[in-house]
């Protein structure tokens, strides 16, 4: 049995707080002092809608195999742009 998929939100919430470690708080461990702007991903996910709890939601997760075969539906893509904002 597979592990039920999760909502798209979480994922991309993962996506965000990973973050954390190249952000301006990163760039302080950096000895460049470099911090990036935005980040952009783009990344295979499979996807599907579902409804639970008498709504309906986005379900999307990192695939549950690297290899696909003929028998596999193929793989969506995700592309997305985070931007960092800065303090004044």
């Amino acid at each position: 049995m597979t592990a039920p998929r999760r909502p798209l939100g979480e994922m991309l919430g993962e996506l965000v707080a990973g973050l954390g470690a190249v952000g301006v708080r990163g760039a302080e461990s950096f000895a460049t002092g470099i911090a990036p702007s935005s980040v952009e991903f783009d990344l295979p996910v499979e996807a599907s809608v579902e409804h639970r709890d008498g709504e309906w939601v986005v379900l999307a997760d990192s695939p549950r195999t690297r290899l696909r075969t003929a028998f596999d539906r193929p793989a969506s893509r995700l592309t997305a742009r985070i931007v960092v904002e800065r303090g004044a």
